[in-house]
């Protein structure tokens, strides 16, 4: 009788550890998929734009969704107009696409550039430009990791922000006084700041934007007005 109690405890324990094998195989099994899942459209690293337009967020892109953007790329591909309808409405165009540049045209009032920049020994940066076509242009830029990770774009700049280069774009020409020029920069109110990327995203170029400025005085601040170049220099954008 002992024997075959021992042997039924014996029994009852294996059982019971190959029970929680089981269930802990199943879980790891669980998180493994669930971790492939999440990794199929976060790649460790940009092989090139096209990887770079697949997987930006939503939130970067509002107004193009995930399979309009598919889309573009299928269009490009088969070598005719990449145009697709918005969400707006209107149509977008992907009117320039190399291995690490790309430029869209999102409506008539809107445009973007991404490039994707080497940076040193490090993975690449993604540099986002965007330009709001109102009465005058008016850009942003803006950086993030590989995986669309926000960075510091004072780390990439040679300024905190495009609004603060404003100052860096005017310049007084000998035909305009000391005293003219000093009245002059009293009336910059809404300095906006353009920009332009080089299609291979090595290089922007910055204007300065004054759409409030008095009839009377606009020759005078397109005068002063001038425009500069960033370049990339393997590490950040530098005059």
């Amino acid at each position: 009788m002992r024997i075959i109690v021992k042997f039924l405890n014996q029994k009852g324990r294996l059982s019971f550890a190959r029970t929680l094998a089981w269930r802990w195989r199943g879980q790891m099994a669980s998180a493994f998929i669930l971790l492939m899942a999440c990794m199929a459209d976060l790649p460790l690293w940009a092989d090139g734009i096209r990887d770079v337009w697949q997987t930006v967020p939503d939130s970067i892109v509002p107004a193009i969704d995930r399979v309009r953007r598919l889309e573009m790329l299928d269009l490009v591909d088969y070598k005719v107009k990449a145009e697709v309808k918005n969400m707006l409405g209107s149509n977008s165009v992907m009117d320039t696409l190399t291995a690490d540049y790309l430029h869209i045209t999102i409506s008539a009032s809107s445009e973007m550039a991404i490039s994707l920049l080497p940076c040193g020994d490090s993975d690449s940066v993604i540099c986002v430009l965007r330009t709001y076509m109102g009465p005058e242009p008016d850009s942003e830029i803006n950086f993030y990791t590989p995986c669309w990770q926000p960075l510091d774009a004072a780390a990439y700049l040679p300024f905190h922000s495009l609004s603060e280069s404003w100052q860096q774009l005017v310049v007084r020409p000998d035909t305009i006084s000391p005293e003219r020029y000093g009245e002059l920069m009293t009336l910059v109110r809404v300095p906006l700041v353009g920009a332009v990327m080089s299609c291979d995203g090595r290089h922007i170029d910055l204007s300065l934007s004054l759409p409030m400025q008095g009839i009377d005085d606009r020759p005078a601040m397109a005068a002063i007005a001038s425009c500069r170049r960033l370049t990339w220099n393997g590490q950040r954008f530098v005059w």
